[in-house]
């Protein structure tokens, strides 16, 4: 009954990761570059080839970027008074971000690996408590623990608890 109500409307869909670049030359909107994104979206490389080798990337239209956006979780920033979006360099701030934040984790993994060894060496040493070792190392105490009844001295006897 519900049916009889709705009108019958026809349905064009569109599959960027199905369309060849003729196919995607017929658009001569800001669509083109979208679909185009989208369409490359999963291929890193191919990304970078297409936004480097297509100038209308470098000013495109502010809602197309937030189309790509929404699509792909590319997350540019886009300022909200500029009518146009440079991809090149969105892309290029969000490398910069990806290569600073491994950076700073990698400095932070380094820094605790080091302060694990410096416990091992201090366990190894056995004049130093669990809590002195966690306190200097900033270790938590149970990774202490842990630390200690995984290691061994230099003899070869399992730590001094």
């Amino acid at each position: 009954r519900i049916l009889s109500l709705v009108e019958n409307y026809r349905i064009h869909l569109i599959a960027p990761a199905y369309l060849n670049e003729d196919e995607l030359a017929k658009f001569h909107s800001s669509l083109r570059e979208v679909l185009s994104f989208i369409r490359c979206s999963t291929d890193k490389q191919q990304l970078i080839k297409l936004v480097k080798n297509n100038k209308r990337f470098t000013a495109l239209d502010r809602n197309a970027a937030m189309v790509i956006n929404a699509c792909t979780n590319a997350e540019f920033k886009i300022d909200s008074k500029s009518e146009v979006v440079d991809v090149c360099k969105a892309i290029a701030e969000i490398r910069d971000e990806g290569h600073t934040e491994g950076f700073v984790e990698g400095r932070a993994e380094g820094a605790l690996e080091a302060n694990k060894e410096t416990a091992l060496r201090m366990l190894k040493e056995g004049s130093f408590s669990y809590g002195m070792i966690s306190a200097m190392t900033s270790l938590p105490l149970e990774e202490v623990e842990r630390l200690a009844g995984n290691s061994t001295d230099f003899s070869g006897e399992q730590a001094v608890q």
